[in-house]
């Protein structure tokens, strides 16, 4: 079960739709955690009651998430040292669901990065705000980076979906999911060529670090598919391991572990889309067994 959800209860019908907001006016339920904790639990000061979801246009946070998509990934909380050398506002507008704006009471809550997974922060609101709602639940806990990843692209595709049959003529959004799509298969592309090519070569990651003077901390984020990296990089990654650039950006099969008699392997080996080494990885055999299996076929 996923440790993040982004839950649309229902849509709220208005009476006019006229803009891609009032399209995917919803109830929306946000929950993190292995119990599903609700991010969203508010008090609603007119009805006096307490509920786990909040009315706003899920056009908002979509947008807001695909846009920051990457920064999420990629940053950190910043240390007291770094808050006197960058501007606090931008780290803020990437990473804190307040700065979606739009008129509505967003949760006081905060997405970034760690060393492997994704921290969700969020407070509880005073109970002395002027606001129509207060958010109840403090929160602090650490969730999968794949949950994060997986969550966001559900939830986006939910609201295209719903575009698409209230608000056909809009396209802004698709523009920034196609977008957004093109760049995660380049990611996991560059971090399936740079493992493969790293094996060919004999190198370790401590070696690329050293010759290529990218920080660990880089070369982790691309290996994990958690940036895009900028030509200067991948040109230094290059002519570390002896290639051209496009090479590590070709797009190559990207297989799963192979039983020994799957036809899909073979067929693999004989397109040149792998080589034997990387044949008999994913087969769990050793190279020699890989050659003299192949030899067979």
């Amino acid at each position: 079960m996923r440790q993040l959800n982004f839950i649309i209860l229902k849509w709220i019908e208005s009476y006019g739709i006229d803009d891609p907001h009032s399209a995917t006016l919803a109830a929306l339920c946000i929950e993190v955690g292995a119990d599903g904790v609700p991010i969203t639990r508010v008090h609603d000061k007119i009805y006096n009651i307490e509920r786990d979801y909040i009315i706003v246009p899920v056009y908002d946070i979509a947008q807001w998430l695909i846009l920051n998509y990457w920064y999420i990934l990629q940053e950190q909380k910043l240390s007291e040292n770094e808050k006197n050398h960058i501007k606090i506002d931008d780290w803020y507008f990437a990473h804190s669901t307040t700065s979606i704006g739009g008129g509505f009471d967003w949760p006081l809550t905060e997405f970034y990065g760690t060393d492997t997974s994704i921290h969700v922060h969020s407070e509880i609101e005073q109970k002395d705000g002027v606001s129509l709602i207060r958010y109840l639940n403090n929160i602090d806990i650490d969730i999968p980076i794949i949950d994060f990843k997986e969550s966001v692209h559900c939830f986006v595709s939910e609201v295209l979906d719903r575009l698409s049959s209230c608000f056909p003529n809009h396209e802004y959004l698709f523009v920034l999911k196609a977008e957004l799509d093109r760049e995660i298969f380049t990611a996991k592309q560059i971090s399936f060529n740079l493992k493969q090519l790293a094996g060919f070569n004999g190198l370790t990651d401590e070696e690329i670090i050293q010759k290529t003077s990218i920080d660990s901390h880089t070369y982790n984020l691309i290996k994990s598919e958690r940036m895009i990296c900028s030509d200067d990089i991948l040109e230094c990654i290059a002519e570390v391991l002896h290639i051209d650039v496009d090479e590590l950006v070709k797009p190559r099969k990207l297989l799963g572990r192979y039983d020994a008699t799957d036809e899909n392997a073979v067929a693999s080996y004989c397109n040149g889309e792998i080589s034997t080494g990387v044949f008999a990885k994913f087969m769990g055999i050793t190279r020699q067994e890989a050659m003299k299996y192949l030899k067979g076929q």
